[in-house]
């Protein structure tokens, strides 16, 4: 009986030891990948932040609703100046985007395509992500369309550095088009950003809000508006040969 005891012993401190090893090995490759993604993700950062500090104020630096933004037109935060926002949300009513070939000095709005769509009844949020490549440039855009209660929670979350709570915002959503969208934006830059007022300004108006995050070489930008009804943009698949768009997602909440 000792000597079964023994060996069963001896086996259980065997797969203890293996399994523990194990599951060292991935506790120790998960927080390598995350560090080096954090690395990679800051350097990327760095690269562009010295970009943008060496451009002209002339220079386009993204694209706000196909509207080109120039670096005078960015705040200290990062975020997209009042006054541009308002003409962005002028030159939509009057419908003047013209198609044509986006790159680093394209002047006028590149009006790519887009389809008014409805939330479908049993949702009231969602978000969009779509990318633009062309000659010299290129752009990913995440558009958050948020209800009142979720746009200050998440104004709120931004405010207090509460990275997990903002996650779980974003998370959870009823993908319609491509996977579910994981944050991806820079918390420092969300931080140090205006974006939280600009929220506030219109849910403690009971106002729903338009979120516009825009990602190029240059940097990461952020715009705020108004969103009433439950009409939203949906960026449509183009190509010109020069110019693409695609759709990578649309989710529900």
């Amino acid at each position: 009986m000792k000597r079964y005891e023994k060996i069963f012993v001896n086996c259980f401190l065997i797969f203890t030891m293996t399994f523990t090893s194990v599951q060292w090995s991935v506790i120790v490759n998960r927080e390598t990948m995350v560090r080096a993604t954090e690395k990679t993700s800051q350097a990327d950062e760095n690269n562009a932040w010295k970009k943008f500090e060496e451009a002209s104020n002339d220079t386009i630096v993204c694209y706000m609703d196909g509207y080109p933004i120039r670096k005078c037109d960015i705040d200290d935060n990062y975020c997209v100046k009042k006054k541009i926002i308002d003409e962005i949300v002028s030159e939509r009513k009057s419908n003047i985007y013209e198609i044509q070939t986006m790159s680093s000095n394209t002047v006028k709005s590149n009006g790519l395509p887009n389809k008014t769509v409805s939330i479908p009844k049993k949702y009231n949020n969602a978000i969009i992500q779509s990318t633009v490549g062309a000659p010299r440039y290129s752009q990913t855009t995440k558009t958050y369309y948020f209800t009142r209660t979720r746009g200050a929670k998440y104004a709120s979350k931004i405010t207090y550095k509460d990275s997990t709570g903002l996650i779980a915002l974003v998370a959870g959503f009823a993908p319609k088009v491509g996977p579910v969208i994981s944050i991806t934006m820079t918390l420092s830059s969300l931080y140090k950003s205006s974006v939280a007022s600009d929220i506030r300004k219109r849910t403690d108006n009971d106002k729903k809000v338009k979120i516009n995050e825009a990602s190029s070489s240059y940097g990461t930008f952020y715009g705020v508006f108004d969103w009433s009804g439950r009409k939203i943009k949906v960026p449509q698949n183009y190509s010109n040969g020069t110019t693409t768009q695609k759709l990578k997602n649309l989710q529900y909440k």
